[in-house]
């Protein structure tokens, strides 16, 4: 007897495995990678598509975090996904459902912010809809056209569709030919003229950055195999396995249009050549299989519906809904909002401001943010900065990159830019919260851009007084508490009060009186002014800027705390020594930037230190990582005997060269060893004393200066990694002190940022270039060694300012002590502790160090 089966049983299993599926796989998309040479960055941003939709996005918002040119290209792209589903006679509900995905996968979303859109893949999403309807012989023509125009460089992957169109093959080569020759005479062309818009830049020697601009993948330069992964990886991630394991049963399925298989596998092909070339990036090439990918993936979705079911509209719908909930949009879903992160009312606001300098930029959003701001940019590259310091014009960088020009031995030299408080307010997102006090009077200066800024954070503006005091705590668009007065207003909210819905995760308060303005979480000070003072905390509510105003037109702040908009000068000679296929040798310096191309755990880049003294190495620029340390080191004394056998040990097991490392009385092994392979960036690693010699063996071998460079660093890490504390009026002022040797790394607990000195005399450097006095700002005390807190001895260059410092107060450094460029100042103590609770050498504890230059 043949028992009738259940279509209800099948579908609840189908959905159970799914959602299994979704649970056990824990993995989450890599943070969207950059792996383009600076020029080739450079020229897309400066495209003439490029500019037409950053002109429309500027002026332009569908929704507070969605722009609409950006928008518009997201739904081009749906709705040619959707186009090429219905050709293939995949079903409705299936085919909506796999287009929403296209969207939002992160290689589509991620594209949406400025300097990220999704032109590219939109190109290649029309190549496939032309050999999914071979009967329209007009698309290939209208492919090349739109290819050219929107991207370039996307050519590649739409070659493919060129071959596989219904036209004799002498036809089709020959129109392949054209295009990818069109598309590379357009790429020189566009080189050349963002060349000539830089006048640093020698005339008529753009030919050398050519191959930046044509072979603009970065990883190639370490390794085509390194590539190779680094594409497959991206592409499922943006997939996952289960989603490329649906394609794979669609593109092998029965009933399969064989021209666009064979167009699909030639798009791999040429694909997976072309990021092991270097003609595409990996980052790019993944995000342009995306379209080739998806027909498979909802043909696969499809055959499976038939099966799941007799009744083959529920198991339709049903599936349709479980591909919102598989892996595949799982993963598409942690992309951040993308507009607000590009800070659009900031970067007008700029845009408004006298220019005359040059910003460096090494990635295409921060490269269209300057350009947008109004600035003129410049590729971040070593010899394109070099020529431009050296030309005489003022060289900028923002953001990240302030590290990056560190990393490739520049000096930089903060330069705060300011920009008025409606216009921050403005990027501010819905939800984030606002912590705001103004004292007396000051409200007027925000003019009636700022009210109106205000009004959108919850200021009731009709009720309040020119000459009133607020105190302002809210939720962007959901609700405020706020209080107003004459004389002062103190509004405090306990932890777990209710503003806008939801409960307060710390105690804030915002106060104002006739003389300071302040937002706080007590007890931790936070922002202090005389006029106004705000803190912004995101929707997790961990404080996302600190800053003050300044009382002019406007309200103007300080965005040096911001670390999107940090902003400092590009100056100096890089000191910079070619690293060889084994050991380079390098004479002493503080602090040495090496490159991380191909560091993993597998394959750790090395160094050895030599010392007179104890080191305290310290390592910056790895990535974090919880379960297990990026970098590791080990320090041998030579008068113990074994210590000196474990070195013998090691230097043979390190191939280091007999007799090359000195005579020295300590000797230091740093490993930097990342878990996951680090194809960019740079490594600062310090010695923590004066080092006599550095020897330093990469990871892999490199012809390219960012790859194959190790330089010197003038400068260490910013003390206390940067303001700390209470952020005040002076800090708009302040001169950045960064650690030289002698200092262990900044420690933060329960928000409070601290820092020790290792040495009995620890030494900072600074650039103050002022010819008037300067204010130190020291919450210090000595390390008790028996008898109580150690007196602290101050120096400014050798020249005594104070020998009984101890706790918190101001002192003034005379500007005769002052040299013309880098300055030195010692903190020092008679001798270091080394408490059994942490085993270190602690001399000095840190709480702030803040040098205030003049502030008029």
């Amino acid at each position: 007897m043949r028992v009738r089966s259940r279509p209800w049983v099948s579908l609840l299993l189908l959905v159970l495995v799914i959602a299994a599926l979704w649970l056990l796989d824990g993995r989450q998309p890599q943070p969207w990678p950059e792996a383009e040479w600076p020029w080739s960055i450079q020229v897309d941003a400066l495209s003439l598509a490029t500019r037409a939709i950053d002109r429309v996005n500027a002026v332009s918002a569908i929704s507070p975090d969605l722009p609409a040119a950006s928008l518009a290209l997201l739904v081009g792209v749906a709705l040619v996904a959707l186009a090429t589903l219905g050709t293939l006679d995949v079903p409705v509900a299936i085919a909506l459902a796999v287009a929403a995905s296209a969207v939002f996968l992160r290689s589509t979303w991620s594209t949406a912010a400025p300097g990220l859109d999704a032109r590219a893949v939109l190109v290649v999403g029309l190549a496939v809809l032309s050999v999914a309807r071979p009967d329209r012989r007009w698309l290939p023509g209208l492919v090349v056209v739109v290819t050219l125009a929107l991207a370039p460089s996307a050519a590649w992957l739409v070659v493919p569709a060129i071959l596989l169109a219904e036209a004799p093959w002498r036809h089709r080569l020959v129109a392949a030919v054209v295009l990818t020759g069109a598309a590379t005479a357009l790429r020189t062309w566009q080189l050349h003229q963002a060349w000539d818009t830089v006048s640093c830049l020698p005339a008529g020697q753009a030919w050398r950055v050519l191959g930046d601009v044509l072979r603009p993948g970065e990883l190639v330069d370490v390794s085509a195999w390194w590539a190779l992964q680094r594409t497959l990886g991206l592409w499922r991630d943006d997939l996952h396995a289960f989603g490329l394991a649906l394609a794979a049963v669609g593109l092998f399925g029965p009933s399969v249009p064989p021209r666009l298989r064979r167009a699909t596998v030639v798009a791999l092909a040429i694909g997976l050549g072309c990021t092991m070339s270097g003609l595409v990036p990996p980052a790019r090439v993944a995000a342009l299989l995306v379209p080739w990918t998806l027909p498979w993936l909802a043909l696969g979705l499809s055959g499976l519906a038939q099966r799941a079911s007799r009744h083959r509209a529920p198991a339709t719908a049903c599936l349709a809904l479980a591909v919102v909930a598989i892996p595949v949009l799982r993963h598409a879903v942690v992309a951040p909002a993308p507009w607000r992160s590009a800070s659009p009312a900031i970067a007008r606001a700029l845009a408004t401001r006298p220019h005359g300098g040059l910003v460096a930029a090494d990635d295409e959003a921060m490269t269209r943010r300057a350009r947008l701001s109004g600035d003129e940019t410049i590729p971040a590259s070593p010899d394109t900065l070099a020529r431009c310091v050296a030309s005489g014009r003022e060289v900028l960088a923002r953001g990240s990159l302030i590290e990056r020009v560190q990393g490739l031995g520049f000096l930089a030299d903060d330069a705060p830019l300011h920009a008025p408080l409606a216009a921050l307010l403005a990027d501010t997102r819905d939800g984030a919260w606002v912590v705001f006090g103004i004292s007396p009077g000051t409200l007027p200066y925000a003019g009636a851009q700022g009210l109106r800024a205000l009004e959108r954070v919850g200021l009731p503006r009709a009720a309040i007084g020119a000459r009133d005091a607020v105190g302002l705590i809210a939720r962007v668009g959901a609700g405020a508490e706020s209080r107003h007065g004459n004389g002062g207003v103190d509004l405090s909210l306990v932890e777990g009060t209710l503003v806008g819905g939801q409960a307060l995760l710390a105690p804030w308060s915002a106060t104002a009186t006739g003389g300071e303005a302040a937002a706080d979480s007590p007890p931790t000070r936070l922002a202090s002014s005389r006029h106004a003072a705000l803190v912004v905390l995101d929707r997790a509510q961990d404080v996302a800027l600190r800053t003050t105003a300044a009382p002019r037109a406007g309200l103007p702040i300080a965005l040096g705390t911001h670390a999107m908009w940090r902003q400092a000068r590009v100056t100096g000679t890089p000191v910079c020594v070619p690293a060889g296929a084994t050991w380079t040798t390098l004479t002493a310096h503080p602090r040495v930037s090496v490159p991380l191309a191909g560091a993993s755990a597998a394959t750790p880049a090395l160094l050895y230190v030599a010392s007179r003294d104890l080191p305290e190495p310290g390592v910056r620029g790895l990535p974090l990582e919880p379960l297990r340390p990026a970098w590791s080191s080990a320090t041998f004394d030579r008068q113990v005997p074994a210590d000196a056998a474990r070195l013998l040990e090691a230097v043979r097991a390190d191939a280091v060269p007999q007799g090359t490392l000195g005579q020295e009385r300590y000797m230091t092994r740093i490993a930097l060893h990342p878990s996951t392979r680090q194809l960019q960036g740079h490594a600062a690693i310090s010695a923590g004393t004066a080092p006599a010699r550095w020897w330093v063996r990469l990871a892999s071998a490199s012809t390219r200066p960012e790859h194959a460079e190790v330089c010197a660093m003038p400068d260490g890490a910013r003390v206390l990694d940067g303001p700390s504390g209470l952020v005040d009026d002076d800090t708009a002022f302040e001169v950045p002190v960064a650690t030289r040797d002698g200092w262990h790394t900044a420690e933060r607990n329960r928000g409070v940022t601290f820092q020790w000195t290792a040495r009995p005399v620890a030494t900072a450097t600074f650039r103050a270039r002022a010819t008037r006095d300067l204010v130190l700002a020291l919450d210090a005390i000595g390390a008790d060694v028996g008898g109580g807190a150690q007196p602290i001895t101050l120096r400014v260059n050798g020249q005594m300012l104070r020998d009984d410092w101890r706790g918190a107060g101001r002192i003034t450094v005379p500007a005769a002590l002052l040299a013309p460029e880098l300055d030195v100042l010692s903190i020092e103590v008679p001798q270091v502790a080394r408490p059994a609770t942490d085993g270190r050498p602690l001399g000095v504890l840190i709480r702030q160090l803040r040098l205030i230059g003049p502030t008029s």
